[in-house]
């Protein structure tokens, strides 16, 4: 059975942290932009009606940015084990 060498692993573990950059914190910028419209369509005034408008758009911001997290999340879970199983399966056919 063959090591991955430290070099590997680090670089490895560098491009993961860029995968996570780029889209689990893109989903929760995504998530406070819709928390945000929220809070602003509700906080119109004393007396005034809310704006449904701002709220409706909220909603769907803030569902795009929690599916976004959701999916990069278990889509990091499936790259890691499948980069597994591909280093495995290379190296028991080498």
């Amino acid at each position: 059975m063959n090591r991955v060498s430290a070099i590997e692993g680090i670089v490895y573990g560098y491009r993961m942290m860029a995968y996570y950059l780029g889209v689990i914190v893109l989903g929760q910028v995504a998530l406070a932009g819709g928390a945000w419209l929220l809070g602003t369509g509700f906080d119109t005034g004393f007396g005034q009606a809310p704006n449904w408008g701002l709220i409706g758009t909220g909603v769907i911001v803030l569902l795009v940015g929690l599916l976004t997290v959701l999916a990069g999340g278990f889509g990091a879970g499936y790259k890691l084990i499948a980069d597994g199983v591909a280093r495995g399966r290379y190296t028991a056919n080498r």
